[in-house]
């Protein structure tokens, strides 16, 4: 009896061996890429247009994925608050063309930032909310969902600087 269900226990578990086999062998053959949002290469293009760069350009400077957008290029500053500053236009800018989202919260700002190898991130409220005329800070102060608005000024800053990022590689 027991030896009966080892047996049933290992025909089963050869059974589940075949099917993991086929997906992997079928998961392997599949070429895999970010999902990214239906309509999202005409964006691309428009924000191209607008920053006076190629496609191949723009490609290097930002990751995309899902409604997720990163900057992959550490822009120059003259110290932190600065390049944090460009990391936050460039990024709210290019989703506001990617994705109509102009709020991004600090979280995901940091997040870029922390990629990026730029430091000084107690500070980064502290130093965006000096931008009045580019940023709107919304939100409670370390809450969850304390954020920045970018502005129309903002956008053209950012435009700017996505066409700097390209000059300095």
């Amino acid at each position: 009896m027991v030896e009966e269900k080892i047996e049933e226990i290992f025909k089963r578990l050869k059974d589940h061996e075949k099917r993991i086999e086929k997906l992997e062998g079928y998961l392997s053959s599949q070429k895999l890429e970010p999902s990214k949002p239906k309509g999202l290469e005409a964006r691309i293009k428009k924000l191209c247009d607008d920053t006076g760069i190629n496609r191949k350009d723009f490609d290097s400077i930002f990751f995309i994925n899902k409604s997720e957008i990163l900057l992959i290029t550490v822009p120059e500053g003259k110290n932190e608050a600065e390049r944090q500053l460009k990391v936050t236009l460039a990024t709210l800018t290019a989703s506001v063309y990617l994705f109509n989202q102009e709020f991004m919260k600090s979280s995901i700002i940091l997040k870029n930032l922390k990629k990026l190898g730029i430091s000084s991130l107690v500070n980064l409220s502290t130093n965006l909310s000096e931008y009045h005329g580019l940023l709107i800070s919304e939100g409670k102060p370390k809450s969850r969902n304390f954020g920045f608005r970018i502005t129309f000024p903002g956008r053209k800053k950012g435009l700017e600087t996505i066409k700097s990022l390209i000059k300095s590689k």
